[in-house]
């Protein structure tokens, strides 16, 4: 009798395991379906996109675009070898949060570029932008009429408006004085 009930014994621990081993098989299976089900329902929301950003050109008024520079050809004052510059910003579309200026004529990197020390720049008001330094070799820039030197190229980026300006140096001091 001893050896019949280890028969018993061993067949139900072997059911034991077996169910087991179902249970933890069920287990994974449903888990591994209920994350494809939210992948896929994830799948079917539509996408909500952030609203797309005014142009900066639209967005904000330049004004006042000075510039410490050397006249490369001295006496026609034609072209001017840039060191810095500066210039005021208006905000005329609306308020300005986290302005950022990046000059893309030079070789300034990007992580020198200009930011607004005020967080939030109210509607109509000026911003002096200033100094830009620039590194040597000095970018130059070319007179073109009644505008000015230039263009000077800059992305102006906040979280209401992005994009590149082009601006024209409307008066310069030699640096040699």
């Amino acid at each position: 009798m001893k050896i019949v009930a280890k028969k018993t014994k061993t067949r139900k621990i072997k059911k034991r395991i077996w169910n087991k081993k179902v249970g933890i098989l069920s287990y994974a299976m449903a888990m591994v379906a209920i994350v494809a089900l939210a992948a896929y329902m994830r799948i079917l929301q539509p996408q909500q996109l952030p609203p797309p950003k005014a142009s900066a050109e639209d967005y904000f008024s330049f004004s006042g675009v000075f510039a410490l520079a050397d006249p490369v050809y001295p006496p026609s004052n034609t072209t001017l070898q840039i060191k810095q510059l500066g210039f005021n910003i208006t905000a005329i579309m609306g308020n300005a949060t986290d302005l950022e200026v990046v000059p893309y004529t030079g070789m300034v990197k990007q992580n020198d570029a200009w930011v607004s020390s005020d967080k939030l720049i109210h509607q109509n008001e000026t911003v002096e932008v200033a100094p830009i330094m620039y590194p040597t070799p000095y970018p130059e820039a070319t007179k073109e009429g009644d505008e000015g030197w230039g263009p000077m190229e800059f992305v102006i980026s906040c979280k209401e408006a992005y994009g590149a300006v082009y601006l024209y140096v409307t008066g310069f001091v030699p640096s040699s004085r």
